[in-house]
């Protein structure tokens, strides 16, 4: 299951993690930038030229992300949720730590461990809509689809054209037989996305589970 956000602080918040710039600190940016490339790409050599960078928390960030790539998801969680904790660490920075290591929880199948930290990624920052979509696939995963429509709820209230949040919602409702909101859900996401394959599918589907009322067709 791949989680693209995982790879954010290397793309745009290393300036966070490095401070004030100068010669030390831009080869320290520098190594990081190559490392997270090196972990992409070949994980065990990242992992190795992680170790290499010390302590820093680049190179523990570096190190997360080479161990969740080599399918060690619960040491890339703790590691993750330990830079979130670390000293000073800017808000913004912490709630997005916090983030990855709930996508790292649930790639190891700790779903209840992934929902406490995307919990506190939220309390951080609660006006980004990915956090509830992210804790919403927690709770799916824990079995508590309603929990899920409320996080879904309210991240479309935060970004009502946020198609990914409009098919998971949909199909929460279609597992808790809610066909009508399944379907409204799926229509909508029809019809901000009229190429999309994955609404067209769901809505293919609900349109099967959905009862011919006598005398009437479907409705969709």
């Amino acid at each position: 299951m791949p989680y693209p956000r995982l790879l954010l602080i290397a793309l745009v918040a290393a300036p966070a993690l490095t401070g004030v710039v100068s010669p030390a600190r831009a080869a320290e940016d520098a190594d990081y930038r190559v490392c997270m490339d090196l972990a992409r790409r070949d994980a065990r050599a990242g992992l190795e030229a992680a170790l290499s960078m010390g302590g820093s928390v680049p190179a523990l960030h570096c190190r997360a992300v080479a161990l969740l790539e080599m399918g060690r998801a619960e040491e890339a969680a703790i590691l993750l949720e330990r830079l979130a904790q670390t000293r000073q660490q800017p808000p913004a920075l912490q709630a997005e730590l916090l983030a990855q290591a709930g996508h790292a929880w649930l790639s190891a199948g700790a779903a209840a461990a992934a929902r406490a930290a995307l919990s506190a990624a939220i309390g951080i920052n609660p006006n980004d809509p990915e956090l509830f979509i992210d804790r919403g696939q927690a709770f799916i995963e824990m079995g508590d689809d309603w929990a899920a429509v409320d996080d879904f709820d309210r991240a479309l209230e935060l970004d009502p054209r946020r198609l990914d949040a409009l098919l998971l919602r949909a199909g929460a409702y279609y597992r808790l037989d809610a066909l009508d909101l399944a379907m409204e859900d799926a229509n909508r996401a029809v019809a901000l996305a009229p190429v999309n394959t994955d609404a067209r599918i769901e809505r293919s589907a609900i349109r099967e589970k959905k009862p011919i009322a006598p005398g009437r067709g479907r409705i969709c």
